[in-house]
């Protein structure tokens, strides 16, 4: 509201407080608990945001299509964006995601797991080639990003082998039907592809092809449709772009007029101040020469040649002329700072952050907030593409001991049972996190899986793994031993572990005697050889217990080729 005594005062004072009285008998504002344009009678201070009715999260057919279009642009065209994208799936997918069966009958889940790893997982697509299993898991989310979602359907080949086919978000559409008229999902209504139930429960996709008689139909028990729904009145995804689609296309402009305008600056060499603005008369010529007496020649003219960058801009300046260099302050840091913001803002509709992309700004405790907020990104992403590959995996069991590739598994549903292993966890300071990991399996806060699976591994190989190299170090040990004796050296298991770790092998200390007194050393040798025979002490502990008084042991010791005591045992039978 204005006051009389701020109309002539050349300002304008808005008074937004709740519940204030009227001025000069205008209407009083109807003032609500949140506070809105309409509430508060400013809508001239904020641009139109018009809805459209109830559900203001739908969106139509042609918005969604346009949305993914001009994500497919930004991702195509901008490479800080599609590294984003790029970097948050590798993390989420990496060189993992390897079948683990979690039932009770383990001879058969081994069996499972070496086809699954070893003959299907890398020609599980149908396309063949370089699209194996994590290929195609890496591609589905970049298409989460781009496309919103992505469809996989179950199929055979011409062999009756389990395969995958993944259908991209624009091969799903609907045309002028609004429901499917015949067959068994005769009635079901259409949505942007989707085919809904009464109660718009999912019942399948619709699949255009080049004309309408060639479009498909596919029942939700043949195909996965898979996306992060953020409203529960869409029935497919957006993508996660949309977001900062108009953040994204402002950088692309800011960007391309910036770089035109710093090529324009970088072609200009000096700046010349002249009384008349103009070149001087001439300026192009270096000398000029006429032709020879008796010579019929033209005369020449040696002239500069004008290359592109270097230029020199004339200033008219009246009477006094200087030379300097051009100077230019684009792209002023203050751009920079905005462009920043823009591109951070892109990145977090991404579920990303800035600083992974550009860790130079990352100190203090903000680098493992940064980190804890990326692996939760990640963890969504892997909790999302976990269904899509036990659904893939399921299928591929299911038909492979139909066809009799693998055995049957009766124990009901436990061949359904199956998990995978994922990539290492991101991190930014390693020796910490090991520590840390260290210090908590000690206390039994944690164990060996979890921290297995940080890693990218699991614990039952890695156990099999160090079983495997324990045997191996023992017979090692034991060979080594054998070896010993036959050139006359008695060494122990110990040392020969030892030997074989290369962590108990003891440094030989400095020869002090050449750093003594020659007579001091003489005297002590002559001691020594009248001093009693070297003895070693062997520290071993022996159970002499007996069940009566009547009973004895016996001991066995055992000395080396020299008569020194090494050991001793208790002889078999007592």
């Amino acid at each position: 509201m204005i006051h009389e005594d701020q109309q002539h005062s050349g300002y304008r004072f808005i008074d937004r407080r709740a519940g204030t009285p009227p001025v000069n008998g205008a209407k009083s504002m109807s003032i609500g608990l949140f506070a809105t344009p309409r509430s508060t009678g400013q809508h001239d201070y904020y641009r139109p945001r018009p809805f459209p009715g109830q559900n203001t999260s739908r969106i139509s057919d042609y918005e969604w299509k346009e949305l993914v279009t001009f994500s497919r642009q930004l991702f195509a065209q901008m490479a800080n964006l599609a590294y984003a994208i790029c970097q948050k799936n590798l993390y989420a997918i990496g060189d993992a995601w390897k079948p683990h069966y979690h039932g009770t009958n383990e001879a058969w889940g081994q069996e499972a797991q070496e086809w699954l790893t070893h003959q299907w997982y890398p020609v599980c697509d149908i396309r063949g080639g370089v699209f194996d299993f994590t290929t195609s898991l890496l591609l589905t989310g970049i298409a989460l990003d781009l496309d919103g979602d992505d469809a996989m359907i179950l199929m055979e080949d011409e062999n009756r082998l389990p395969r995958l086919r993944y259908v991209t978000a624009m091969e799903i559409g609907s045309r002028l039907k609004a429901e499917v008229k015949d067959g068994a999902l005769d009635g079901a209504r259409i949505e942007n592809g989707i085919l809904l139930d009464r109660n718009d429960g999912f019942m399948g996709i619709q699949i255009l092809g080049a004309a309408p008689d060639e479009d498909m139909i596919i029942p939700a028990y043949n195909c996965h449709l898979l996306y992060e729904p953020e409203f529960r009145s869409l029935y497919r995804g957006v993508p996660r772009m949309a977001k900062c689609t108009l953040d994204a296309f402002d950088t692309q402009d800011i960007d391309t007029f910036l770089k035109r305008t710093v090529k324009l600056h970088s072609s200009r060499g000096l700046i010349h101040t002249t009384s008349t603005g103009e070149a001087p008369a001439g300026g192009d010529l270096i000398t000029t020469r006429g032709g020879t007496s008796g010579d019929n020649s033209a005369p020449t003219e040696v002239k500069v040649e004008k290359i592109m960058g270097g230029e020199i801009f004339y200033l008219q300046a009246g009477l006094d002329e200087k030379m300097e260099p051009f100077r230019s302050d684009v792209p002023h840091p203050n751009v920079e700072a905005f462009i920043t913001r823009l591109e951070r803002r892109c990145m977090n509709a991404l579920g990303w952050f800035h600083e992974l992309a550009d860790p130079s700004n990352m100190r203090g405790a903000s680098v493992r907030l940064i980190q804890d907020q990326a692996r939760h990104s990640i963890a969504s992403r892997q909790r999302a593409l976990k269904s899509r590959a036990k659904r893939a995996v399921q299928f591929a069991v299911a038909r492979a001991m139909e066809l009799g590739l693998i055995s049957r598994n009766y124990d009901g549903m436990d061949s359904l049972k199956w998990g995978f292993n994922l990539p290492a966890q991101l991190t930014v300071d390693a020796g910490y996190d090991e520590q840390a990991d260290q210090e908590n399996l000690r206390i039994g806060t944690t164990t060996m899986a979890a921290i297995c699976e940080k890693k990218g591994k699991w614990w039952e190989e890695i156990r099999i793994q160090r079983v495997r190299e324990n045997f191996n170090l023992i017979d090692a040990a034991v060979a080594l031993i054998q070896y010993a004796g036959s050139k006359g050296q008695i060494i122990t298991f110990h040392e020969a572990l030892g030997l074989m770790q290369q962590d108990a092998v003891a440094q030989p200390k400095p020869n002090m005697a050449s750093q003594q007194d020659p007579t001091e050393t003489q005297s002590a040798r002559n001691s020594a050889e009248n001093e009693e025979p070297h003895r070693i002490r062997v520290n071993h502990e022996l159970d002499l217990t007996v069940k009566r008084p009547t009973d004895r042991r016996r001991v066995i010791f055992d000395r080396n080729a020299t008569g020194d005591l090494i050991g001793a045992r208790l002889a078999e039978g007592d």
